[in-house]
């Protein structure tokens, strides 16, 4: 999915304003591979929205990975 979304970004021309929907998150990836600058719509993953740096560090800790 995220080629997609990469090849998208990438074939359109440099004075075309984007507004990325529906991802902040994944926006601010494509923007980042890309070079791209993009307004990104506010919303997010509702299956990943209650992940935090925190909560993936006790993860890592709890299968001695971290």
């Amino acid at each position: 999915m995220c080629n997609s979304f990469l090849k998208v970004v990438a074939s359109l021309p440099t004075d075309v304003p984007i507004l990325f929907g529906p991802d902040k998150n994944l926006g601010a990836y494509i923007m980042k591979k890309t070079g791209r600058e993009m307004e990104l719509w506010q919303g997010d993953c509702y299956a990943h929205w209650h992940i935090t740096l925190e909560g993936f560090r006790d993860t890592l800790k709890y299968y001695s990975i971290g």
